[in-house]
């Protein structure tokens, strides 16, 4: 129906020009922490206004496509719209980002966003996703024209790290944002290594799916179950990869830290959930045991009499989790599904290679890990500092005075919420909140002294 078709392209026009308006009026906002939030809104800006200007020319059978890639469109918005200084640890962006870049790349750009759902995520990188959809309308429309439009902002990679909103100034939880950081390196793990291995393994998981068929099983359900059970057992494969992936690069970042942060998390789900049940996700238990034996940092006559002594009970609490870890439940429940077992034992036998070859992405400098052997002077003189209600951002002897790593800073803090935790002292939330605005403020002014601490005003005399 003409009528139809016409009111079709009318209204796909106005959509588009007023999602283009929207996104440049949360462009000019000027309250954004980063220029990633400007950057997002330009693409979602830019996308929109192309689609308007050649709407009259767009085949009639994808015009239902080109709404929903306009809805799609307007409701990535919300990311930027919510990344506000208004809706985030505002003060820690600029520095969270800047580590991060360092890292995996400084094509990399993140929006740093609160979510109502109680976990911590990262999206895909959205100009290659937007790249992908413009060109699924060729050669009505393609991502060459978006990236005309874009320019810069074409080369570069956005993602978007989520957190609990309720979490919002729990600056210590956010050291989950360095396992979120591992998704980064882990997908770019399995789009280059994981085709490779699957077929060394393809194989013997054939073999293992054959002898689980019942006797008498016909060819056509034989083949169906086979490729049934390749599939689950990929899924469940990529899936363990991926999560162990992020957490090793969580505690390669921030060592006990990030132990701590995934300990506490952890606390708030079942142990020993089957995966093939859970989207694939590891039990928390198995999650906990691989990335503690990665960590255990050992308490010797010397370490008690030069660190820190919150410094030591902070270690103790994080090694009193192999009481948990010893139980092996999470391994029985694996065991009971053939699925899960396959995966499980593909990833333990790849695992050394798969973490050598993930280490191969960072800059020869960062593939050392933290250690907090090497660190515990300086971690130990910034408790001190929060001992004495002063952000633990610096260390040393004045006027050279040193700023501090933002994995020290973590660590410092985590050793003193560990020791107040285990006095169990009526008090414990207030300090929590203290020790939370101090721990922001040490990361911003450690960021803003590493960044201009060593400029200095020329001489005009």
């Amino acid at each position: 129906m003409r009528l139809r078709r016409d009111i079709q392209r009318l209204e796909l026009r106005r959509y588009a020009r007023s999602l283009a308006t929207l996104a440049d009026d949360i462009k000019q906002a000027e309250d954004f922490p980063t220029e990633t939030a400007r950057d997002f809104c330009s693409m979602v800006h830019s996308g929109a206004a192309l689609i308007a200007e050649r709407i009259d020319s767009a085949p009639e059978d994808k015009l239902p496509w080109i709404g929903a890639l306009l809805g799609f469109l307007s409701q990535n918005l919300r990311y930027p719209e919510r990344s506000r200084m208004e809706h985030t640890p505002w003060s820690v962006i600029q520095s969270t980002e800047a580590f991060i870049q360092e890292h995996v790349g400084t094509q990399c750009n993140f929006i740093i966003r609160p979510q109502w759902r109680y976990n911590y995520s990262i999206s895909e990188d959205y100009v290659s996703k937007y790249k992908e959809l413009f060109d699924s309308l060729t050669p009505w429309i393609s991502a060459a024209d978006l990236g005309g439009r874009i320019g810069d902002v074409a080369n570069k990679r956005i993602y978007c790290i989520s957190f609990p909103r309720v979490e919002k100034m729990n600056i210590l939880s956010h050291v989950n944002w360095g396992h979120e950081v591992g998704h980064i390196l882990g997908s770019v793990w399995e789009r280059t290594h994981f085709s490779a291995l699957w077929a060394s393994e393809e194989g013997t998981i054939l073999a293992r799916a054959r002898s689980l068929l019942p006797t008498g099983t016909s060819s056509a359900d034989a083949n169906l179950k086979t490729a049934q059970f390749l599939d689950k057992t990929m899924m469940l494969t990529k899936r363990a990869f991926s999560e162990f992936i992020s957490d090793a690069v969580g505690m390669h970042l921030f060592g006990p830290a990030a132990f701590a942060s995934l300990a506490e998390f952890s606390c708030r789900y079942e142990l020993d959930h089957n995966p093939a049940e859970s989207n694939g996700y590891p039990p928390w238990r198995y999650r906990l045991r691989r990335i503690g034996n990665g960590s255990v940092v050992p308490i010797t006559l010397g370490s008690r009499i030069l660190w820190h002594r919150k410094l030591v009970r902070y270690i103790q609490w994080n090694r009193q989790w192999e009481a948990l870890t010893k139980d092996t439940t999470d391994q029985t429940v694996i065991a009971s599904d053939h699925g899960c077992q396959e995966a499980y034992r593909v990833v333990e036998v790849h695992w050394p290679d798969v973490w050598r070859d993930v280490l191969q992405q960072l800059d020869p400098a960062l593939r050392v890990p933290y250690d907090i052997t090497s660190r515990y002077a300086a971690v130990g003189a910034l408790i001190d500092r929060i001992g004495r209600g002063l952000p633990p951002n610096e260390y040393g002897r004045w006027p050279d005075m040193q700023p501090a790593l933002i994995a020290d800073i973590w660590n410092a803090a985590w050793a003193c919420k560990v020791t107040r935790s285990i006095s169990s002292a009526d008090d414990y939330e207030d300090h929590l909140r203290v020790l939370f605005q101090l721990t922001l403020k040490a990361i911003e002014a450690s960021h803003v002294q590493m960044t201009f601490g060593k400029k200095r005003i020329p001489d005009t005399t």
